[in-house]
């Protein structure tokens, strides 16, 4: 029943579209941010690291988003789920506290040699920052597969549709069609393609991709995590 629904195809389009392209765009736009935060020279820089925690405890609300989303063109559009998750202020800090470890003699060689920060950024931070990149990575690549909610509100077009969307279509219509099936059909065939087994097929199908790309950043989460944690 799982895969005999074409939604499932477009909704696994969707997904590992959005899950690649937001992965990648993530984690640069806040390795970038928190690269700036991590200077001690930015201006106002207590200012805007305030500012940020702010954001972290309030919200506009699912209303006033929505009506900044439809003004800036984002509503039916693949964009609402790239655009929104670019930036995370706990990523940030996470990110901003790796690039404080690193020794400011490097920033200092790239300087004298007459490097500008976006090179030094690129060149010289960026490839030192791998357990943290992998971490981050992770994180926002776990969002973006699980995310259901967003294509829910801010959606209607059925190629919008991604794939944990589906999933929880497919659950209630299940639901819905067991209590149909189990007056017309023997018990026997109601137990084989109950809402339990839909569901944990559901689940299976979802996860199998994480599953797989996990392995390769393990080794790497633990220790980004440790050299990437918010000091006291």
């Amino acid at each position: 029943m799982v895969f005999s629904d074409k939604r499932l195809l477009i909704g696994f389009r969707v997904t590992i579209a959005r899950t690649i392209i937001g992965t990648i765009t993530g984690t640069l736009f806040t390795a970038l941010v928190s690269y700036g935060m991590s200077r001690k020279d930015l201006p106002c820089r207590n200012l805007i690291y305030w500012f940020n925690i702010f954001t972290m405890f309030f919200g506009g609300g699912l209303i006033p988003t929505y009506l900044v989303f439809n003004g800036l063109g984002l509503i039916n559009h693949f964009s609402v789920y790239i655009i929104p998750s670019l930036y995370s202020v706990f990523n940030m800090i996470v990110f901003s506290n790796f690039f404080k470890e690193i020794p400011e003699e490097i920033h200092e060689s790239g300087a004298i040699d007459g490097a500008n920060e976006f090179q030094i950024f690129f060149r010289l931070y960026l490839p030192l920052s791998g357990p943290v990149l992998a971490t981050i990575a992770l994180w926002i690549g776990i969002a973006h597969w699980n995310s259901f909610f967003d294509s829910m509100v801010y959606t209607s077009d059925a190629n919008l549709q991604t794939l944990q969307l589906f999933l929880v279509k497919l659950i209630k219509e299940a639901a819905m069609a067991q209590g149909e099936a189990a007056t017309r059909v023997p018990a026997q065939v109601v137990r084989s393609t109950s809402i339990t087994t839909i569901r944990y097929a559901a689940i299976v199908v979802s996860s199998l991709p994480i599953f797989v790309v996990y392995p390769f950043v393990q080794k790497y989460l633990s220790r980004g995590v440790i050299l990437g944690a918010v000091k006291g």
